[in-house]
């Protein structure tokens, strides 16, 4: 616990470093902010200040300071919004996959499941009960190129692309560079021990989604980059409403768009809901991120991009969040396919700090309201406070 707080000293006093380099804003000043900020927004602490980039504002009042949400109470926002009884289509992705094939929504196919002594549905091509029909699929060279995730896990835990299998070394090709044999593979995945991981639950085995060519010139890479939409939906509204809508950007050489605070290359651009054109793409976290006009790798300039089929991703995704009508908030995975959106999984606790990358917080004039009409906040004091309520 002491060696936790003093590696936290030491990265807080390594921001305030930064922030004065950058800005020449003094120490006393930035202790000033930081007090304005936390006593204004009890959901806030001092690394949101230097994190979410909140430094960068000439003069933190209490409307600006309010206007964030704190990264202790992310989760703590969906779960005041969302009845957990709404949210098992969010948790369990087989769940969700059965309510979109009803509902005619695009999603990614599955190839497989692996879920022991269960019943499946009978629309799944190959339905995997024992760890014998596991390992044949797997060790069938046919089955390449997959995508492989968990059906109840967090954080992207479990999810790995599986480019191709050797049966000579009986080997697995995981993503660009790496090889992991069969049965390391499923030690990795399947029998992984985690509190963030329900086996029982099982594994989805899917077919890779082609991403739209515009956006593989954007990134210099077939993998796919992915966005992230908050939906806000109530009684009050005809139509859900996108509140926060992000893309990430993948660097070659990952094959995934998890964001990863940065560490592994991949960018975050904000999207403008209206019209589908990005901002700027920041590289992490601040104050040592850096923000990118132009496309590091294939210097695409981004603020010329606009998402292809942008009408029709946007209405797919109000579609689909209209289908699950007792979730007041949304936070959508989706992926841009050669014909249209693609609707990887739907999020109940999905982050939203890296919403607040661009200068702009969640917590807006209509977050706050529709918090304050749709919020269970008797347990969530600090967010309670934020609303005014």
């Amino acid at each position: 616990m002491l060696n936790q707080y003093k590696n936290k000293m030491i990265e807080i006093f390594k921001m305030a470093e930064e922030v004065h380099r950058q800005t020449g804003r003094s120490y006393l000043t930035q202790a000033q902010d930081i007090r304005k900020l936390c006593r204004a927004n009890s959901t806030c602490r001092i690394w949101d200040y230097y994190k979410l980039g909140i430094y960068q504002h000439e003069n933190v009042n209490a409307r600006l300071a309010r206007s964030y949400l704190g990264e202790s109470s992310l989760a703590a926002a969906s779960v005041a919004l969302n009845p957990r009884h709404a949210v098992t289509a969010a948790w369990d992705k087989l769940v969700f996959d059965m309510i979109a094939q009803l509902h005619d929504l695009p999603t990614a196919h599955n190839m497989a499941v692996f879920k022991p002594a269960s019943a499946l549905p009978s629309y799944i091509p190959q339905p995997l009960h024992t760890r014998k029909s596991l390992v044949r699929f797997l060790s069938n060279p046919s089955s390449y190129p997959l995508f492989m995730k968990p059906v109840h896990a967090q954080q992207n835990i479990g999810g790995y692309y599986l480019d191709s299998y050797n049966p000579s070394t009986d080997t697995v090709s995981v993503g660009a560079s790496s090889e992991l044999t069969l049965s390391n593979l499923i030690e990795t995945t399947i029998d992984l021990q985690s509190d963030l991981y329900d086996r029982s639950a099982g594994y989805l085995f899917q077919t890779p989604v082609k991403q739209h060519d515009l956006l593989t010139s954007v990134t210099g890479t077939s993998a796919p980059s992915g966005l992230r939409f908050i939906v806000l939906q109530d009684q009050h509204s005809s139509t859900p409403k996108i509140h926060r809508c992000i893309m990430k950007l993948v660097r070659q050489g990952n094959y995934s768009d998890n964001f990863h605070s940065g560490k592994n290359g991949n960018m975050i651009a904000y999207i403008d809901p209206a019209t589908g054109s990005l901002s700027q793409a920041v590289t992490g976290y601040w104050p040592f991120a850096v923000a990118h006009q132009f496309h590091p790798t294939t210097g695409y300039d981004l603020l010329n991009l606009k998402i292809p089929m942008w009408s029709k991703i946007v209405d797919t995704v109000l579609k689909a969040s209209s289908v699950f009508a007792t979730m007041k908030i949304l936070h959508w995975d989706v992926l841009v396919g050669p014909e249209g959106p693609v609707l990887l999984e739907l999020n109940d606790l999905g982050s939203t700090s890296f919403v607040q990358l661009h200068g702009t917080g969640l917590m807006d004039d209509f977050m706050t309201d529709f918090m304050r009409r749709n919020g269970q906040l008797k347990h969530h004091k600090d967010i309670r406070n934020l609303t005014g309520q």
